[in-house]
């Protein structure tokens, strides 16, 4: 900032950084210091305003990816679910029109094995919810704290600069 007030942009400060010098003691008017500490409660509103916005879209992103998965592993695992139960329903069609003990036998065994396999995949359907449940807490733990960040301002130095 200049002792006029004006802010200068961060491309000529850089510039007036890689300039040469010599370090001497200095006063900043309080005028100054005034503006200074305005132009400081401004840029920290707007780094917390930049942070809620890149944490929004990242919330919603990472919320959207782990619905989706989730949606396509159900998915997945509900065709094969439903094509168990295709063939426990064809098994059972087929055992009541068998009449020989032996194949009955093998049969009712084939529906059971095949009623365990669609109760595997029910239970892998609940975990896999669970699972997804945990992901979902741990982004919304990650955001909170996210949320909760403080911002620190501390001067490093002070310089005041004439150009010759």
């Amino acid at each position: 900032m200049t002792d006029d007030g004006e802010i200068l942009d961060e491309e000529v400060l850089e510039k007036i950084m890689n300039l040469s010098g010599q370090e001497s003691p200095v006063s900043i008017n309080a005028n100054v210091i005034e503006k200074l500490q305005s132009r400081e409660k401004e840029a920290i509103h707007n780094i917390k305003n930049e942070s809620k916005e890149v944490n929004q879209e990242y919330f919603v992103m990472e919320m959207d990816k782990l619905d989706h998965r989730a949606d396509d592993l159900k998915i997945s695992l509900d065709r094969q679910r439903n094509a168990i139960r295709l063939e426990i329903r064809t098994m059972r069609r087929e055992y009541r029109s068998v009449q020989q003990l032996e194949e009955k036998v093998v049969l009712q065994r084939k529906i059971r094995n095949l009623e365990q396999k669609e109760s595997k995949l029910r239970k892998e359907i609940n975990e896999l919810e669970d699972q997804i449940d945990t992901k979902k807490e741990v982004l919304i733990d990650e955001i909170e704290k996210r949320l909760d960040a403080q911002a620190e301002v501390k001067e490093l130095f002070t310089i005041r600069w004439k150009i010759i």
